[in-house]
């Protein structure tokens, strides 16, 4: 829905008519027509198609409806959500489309009107919502979220890096007066980031604004549900082409492409599939398409813009027990906090050097302290007690000791002990350093980092037979 100038130009024009240009049907669906360019063409592209279109701004619906009106009773526009496409299109007479369009972010009729608040540009009030009949602008969000808030939705929907800088600014102001106007937001931001920031390729407010507005429209909850009722909604063989505008939006069209592409989603490790899941989709575009170098020079806000399309190639009828089972374990595995061990990979991947013998032997320790969830004993490949010298790290020795062995499954899985026997060696200096590998050993570092270690502990092993004779 991005465009620029007078005349609206919708993003990947020729794309999008080509992708549904195969549908088996006349049926197709716009969930956000916008000011009505790719419908427009759609309807151009075939004399027999018929349209649904669904926008949640009136305003945007209004000047649709006058773009398409030469097209008659071909077109059917509706003021709503795409997430409730299914009751949308029996209100239409419709039961299945053939083929849908979800144009995500934000219409440049939204984008141009100081008076919605979405663009810091030019001065207006503080709104950011597409639908002004629901919900709370955006500047009585501000004015009531507290500090910790804003600094999580700034993280996570802007991945803003100086979010706590900004978000403290933003109380403090709000303090002395109410923040109500786009042109206050962006002199506080501009306040609270230092002057390198200004010298990105982007106004060091923008992703500020895209958080708020993802948060007070909800958007990406719009995008999942959105997702769901489009997929349900088509026919067998229809065509879903979803166009996003930021990297949140383009992750979650991926991975629900992906999820309906698979063949099983049974956690990994398991003897045989139990959750019975079918092939649900073919993905049509294997890398997203972004418009090439002279549309984002005639259209520069299209310059983000990122299209998937996927095939419908099954109805797959309610899940079974066991299925719904297997995609809640699996869902939760999927959102569960970082381990040790995924910590220890992520930084042996950023920094190598982070991942040395000495750093893990110092940080590994530290971390089993500080998480302890309850586990199964029997997940322990030994239940004897492991034999540590109590020279390097006498605290973690006495960490372990203090579990008398009973208590070994405590520790979190990713860094479950296996209690291998020790090789003992006269000499205290090379005992010690082979009770340090051991410990890293046992801690399961990245597998590259294991081998390496296992290395150096064979090689110790070694001098001290030979220092034993």
């Amino acid at each position: 829905m991005t465009g620029g100038g007078e005349i609206h130009r919708p993003v990947l024009r020729e794309e999008v008519v080509r992708l549904l240009s195969d549908v088996p049907g006349p049926i197709l669906v716009d969930g956000t027509v916008g000011l009505g360019g790719h419908a427009e063409a759609l309807l151009e592209a075939d004399d027999a198609a018929r349209l649904v279109g669904i926008d949640r701004d009136e305003a945007a619906l209004a000047l649709a409806a006058e773009r398409l009106a030469r097209f008659g009773e071909r077109v059917h526009l509706v003021h709503g959500d795409s997430r409730d496409l299914a009751s949308h299109l029996r209100s239409a007479g419709i039961e299945r489309a053939d083929g849908i369009l979800l144009d995500l972010g934000v219409s440049s009729l939204q984008l141009d009107d100081p008076e919605r608040g979405f663009s810091f540009r030019t001065d207006g009030p503080l709104d950011m919502r597409m639908d002004r009949s629901v919900g709370r602008p955006a500047s009585a969000w501000l004015a009531s979220a507290a500090q910790d808030e804003i600094v999580e939705v700034l993280r996570r929907y802007g991945e803003e890096r100086y979010a706590g800088r900004i978000a403290r600014r933003i109380v403090e102001e709000r303090e002395k007066s109410p923040v109500e106007t786009t042109g206050g937001l962006r002199r506080i931001v501009h306040g609270a980031v230092p002057q390198s920031y200004f010298d990105g390729k982007i106004d060091p407010a923008t992703r500020t604004f895209q958080a708020i507005r993802i948060a007070v429209n909800d958007e990406l909850e719009g995008v999942r549900l959105g997702l769901e009722a489009a997929f349900d909604a088509l026919s067998i063989g229809g065509i879903l082409v979803v166009i996003s505008f930021h990297s949140l939006e383009d992750r979650l069209v991926k991975a629900f492409f992906r999820e309906k592409a698979a063949a099983c989603v049974c956690p990994p490790g398991l003897p045989e599939c139990l959750c019975g899941k079918q092939v649900e989709a073919e993905i049509l575009t294997r890398k997203p398409i972004v418009p090439g170098p002279e549309e984002v020079a005639g259209n520069p806000r299209a310059r983000s813009a990122k299209l998937r399309a996927a095939k419908k190639i099954a109805q797959v009828g309610p899940k079974s027990d066991i299925s719904c089972a297997v995609r809640k374990t699996e869902r939760a595995d999927r959102c569960k906090p970082r381990t040790i061990r995924q910590t220890l990979e992520h930084r042996h991947r950023v920094s190598p050097s982070r991942t040395s013998a000495r750093w893990q032997a110092n940080q590994c320790p530290k971390r089993l302290r500080a998480r302890q969830p309850s586990r199964d004993p029997s997940h322990c490949h030994r239940t004897a007690q492991p034999q540590l010298s109590q020279q390097l790290r006498p605290r973690a020795a006495r960490r372990l000791a203090s579990t008398g062995g009973s208590r070994v499954g405590t520790i979190p899985a990713p860094c479950r002990f296996r209690l291998s026997t020790s090789t003992k060696c006269e000499r205290s200096a090379g005992d010690a350093r082979l009770q340090r590998l051991n410990l890293q050993l046992l801690l399961r570092p990245p597998p590259r980092l294991e081998t390496a270690l296992q290395g150096r502990q064979r090689k110790l092993q070694w001098r001290c037979s030979r220092q034993q004779q």
